[in-house]
């Protein structure tokens, strides 16, 4: 049992500023994947505000936390602080504190934001949106308007600034116009009108930077990625709704329309469909009693399939159905709806980590096994720096829950070749399926010397015997390409050979070989000058 040392908010504010300002976000991202993929193989506190631990990566890494001098945490990976390892360390603290993670994969943003206030004032003084037009009305009503009432009156709001440049002082400057006429809400409405707010400004943003042959520019890409920010900030804070926020979840829900509103007109935005996901998961799935609303959202995607046949690829609206379908576990027909899906876009990781991840959080092996393993061959986009992260380490995950599963793995990678050559042989080492490792080479063409000899040492160590066909057939090879750099090859490998026969306490074996082997190839005078400089000759 681990006793956790509470920080006071102030000393936690504290923390996640020292975060914000030292370390990458890059850094961040990946130290909260290694969190959720485990990779912390023990952890402890053993004193006051220190943590220790001791996390996977390409090693193992030893990692001690100063909770209140985060600055003299050290860790024994090549970055020695400010690593992934610290990040995963404090994320598995904030989560047993009862802390928000979210603040520390987004202090880098937090932080960014508070140095853009007080260090890039806007160029030009934007004046105050709203006059005192009938404000008191307003407030009084706000309680009691739907959101599309709230965009209605937001659009009069933002009517002085429609021409302006949109500097970086752009969303700031709404953002205050919006609030000026909000009256004191309930917790649960106020984060459903700043929500609102966040979308409506991000449309506007979004429309006004239309691509074009030079792109948006750079001060609009930062207004965008910064609403961005504070939408994922909001949601990821969560919303727990009681009997009482009966209108508050109907506004949830008209948000819910108003996003997919917006994705009728960005269909293509990444960004579009990771926040229509996120609704789902962190505001409206953990407020839902039954799945009615999981079959009302099914009823609405394929009303707009219907409505885009003809016009448009509904490739957006397929993938939320997928969701949909995922949630109410109509596994079967999630999976039918992806393969349709797959044969018209590039399915890749990240359109598959929604899927993943909560099976793996829930600790629901059986059906992370099998959505692992119906998906991967749907994948057409292997070779990038994520597949090992958001596909084959949820494969790691499960198989030390369910050893089981295993076979499972290596046939689903062999359904995926050969783009999956490369992760497909790196399994076959790291679980040290040394036979199948040497039938793929055979059957494929492998040769021995493009492997490094720290590749091939573990199967010469535990199953040398396997290996002998493998050297063999690839000498011959070279051998039947009669030249003298061939030549000087097969004499490199029947060096490997002689040794393995040496271990394996097989000279007489190997005497038998070789003296086939030279009178073979007698009249070869290159090959027998190479094999006597090698002092293979009998």
């Amino acid at each position: 049992m681990h006793v956790i040392h509470p920080l006071t908010d102030a000393e936690w504010n504290e923390l996640i500023a020292y975060i914000g300002e030292h370390v990458q976000d890059v850094t961040l991202k990946r130290g909260f994947q290694y969190y959720k993929q485990n990779r912390i193989r023990s952890i402890a506190m053993p004193q006051s505000y220190h943590i220790e631990a001791d996390v996977k990566g390409k090693e193992t890494y030893h990692v001690k936390v100063h909770l209140k001098n985060v600055s003299a945490s050290r860790c024994t990976c090549p970055m020695r602080r400010h690593c992934k390892h610290l990040i995963a360390a404090l994320l598995w603290y904030a989560e047993r504190q009862g802390r928000s993670t979210h603040q520390i994969i987004n202090a880098k943003i937090l932080w960014e934001l508070k140095g853009k206030k007080s260090a890039n004032p806007p160029h030009k003084p934007i004046p105050a949106a709203v006059k005192p037009i009938e404000q008191r009305k307003v407030k009084a009503d706000i309680r009691s308007m739907n959101v599309s009432e709230w965009r209605s009156l937001w659009n009069d709001c933002v009517t002085p600034f429609s021409n302006i440049i949109r500097h970086d002082a752009y969303l700031k400057s709404n953002l205050t116009a919006m609030n000026a006429i909000k009256p004191k809400l309930p917790p649960a409405l106020d984060r459903i009108y700043s929500l609102n707010a966040y979308i409506y400004l991000l449309g506007k943003i979004t429309q006004w930077s239309v691509p074009s042959d030079y792109g948006a520019g750079y001060k609009t890409r930062l207004a965008l990625e910064d609403v961005m920010d504070l939408i994922h900030l909001l949601l990821g804070q969560g919303i727990p709704l009681t009997e009482a926020d009966k209108y508050a979840w109907l506004r949830i829900m008209e948000t819910l329309e108003a996003i997919r509103q917006l994705i009728r007109d960005h269909p293509l935005s990444d960004a579009m469909i990771h926040l229509y996901h996120q609704l789902w998961q962190d505001w409206i799935r953990p407020n839902m009693s039954d799945s009615r609303p999981y079959i009302d959202e099914l009823s609405a995607l394929d009303a707009l399939i219907h409505a885009s046949n003809g016009r448009a690829q509904p490739f957006t609206w397929l993938y939320f159905k997928t969701i949909m379908l995922f949630y109410l576990a109509r596994d079967q027909e999630a999976w039918e709806t992806l393969r349709e899906l797959s044969r018209a876009i590039f399915l890749t990781t990240s359109h598959l980590t929604p899927f993943f991840g909560p099976l793996y959080d829930a600790k629901d092996w059986p059906r992370l096994t099998a959505w692992l393993a119906e998906t991967g061959p749907m994948l057409r986009k292997y070779h990038n720096e994520h597949f090992q992260s958001q596909y084959l380490d949820y494969w790691s995950g499960m198989l030390r829950h369910s050893p089981e599963a295993e076979p499972l793995l290596f046939e689903t990678l062999a359904q995926m070749l050969p783009f999956s050559r490369t992760y497909y042989q790196e399994t076959l080492l790291t679980y040290e399926k040394w036979e199948q490792w040497i039938d793929y080479q055979l059957a494929t063409g492998g040769e021995p010397l493009e492997f490094r000899a720290t590749t091939l040492a573990p199967i010469e160590k535990n199953a040398p015997e396997a290996l002998l066909p493998f050297y063999h057939q690839a000498v011959e090879r070279y051998v039947q390409q009669k030249n003298r750099d061939s030549y000087k090859l097969a004499v490199k490998l029947l060096k490997r050979l002689f040794r393995m026969y040496k271990k394996m306490k097989q000279e007489d074996r190997w005497m038998l070989f070789l003296e086939t082997f030279t009178a073979r190839y007698s009249r070869l005078r290159a090959l027998q000058q190479e094999l006597q400089k090698g002092n293979l000759q009998l």
